[in-house]
């Protein structure tokens, strides 16, 4: 396994509060606050490294800062073998496909912008 770790010396997460860390839209409190997000990046990065076969943790202490790390396997022999889901829908076939246009959510009007993939 690799292992990458960040650590700040910030607020830290308030005990209370972890159990949320890892939910959609969740800002724990500091949606009013100067930094801008959407409390989905925690989330997708989860996602990512459980598609690697990796995992995602962190430790923190109110007041004194966070240190958040990621383990992703250098091979498959170190991935844990996780079982697929199997898909509820069928796909549509290529040629009912259409365009569909993503719009990022943003605090900022200014930086929105949506590209188009098909």
């Amino acid at each position: 396994m690799f292992r990458i770790s960040v650590a700040d010396t910030g607020l830290g997460i308030a005990k209370i509060k972890q159990q949320d860390l890892f939910k959609s839209f969740e800002r724990l409190g500091r949606e009013t606050g100067d930094i801008e997000g959407t409390g989905i990046g925690l989330v997708v990065t989860k996602r990512m490294i459980d598609l690697l076969g990796g995992e995602i943790g962190y430790h923190s202490e109110e007041g004194k800062g966070s240190t958040f790390w990621i383990d992703v396997p250098l091979s498959r022999e170190q991935a844990p073998v996780k079982k697929k889901p199997r898909a509820t829908k069928k796909r549509p076939e290529k040629q009912n496909r259409r365009a569909k246009t993503i719009l990022p959510i943003s605090s900022s009007i200014s930086r929105i912008t949506g590209p188009t993939f098909s």
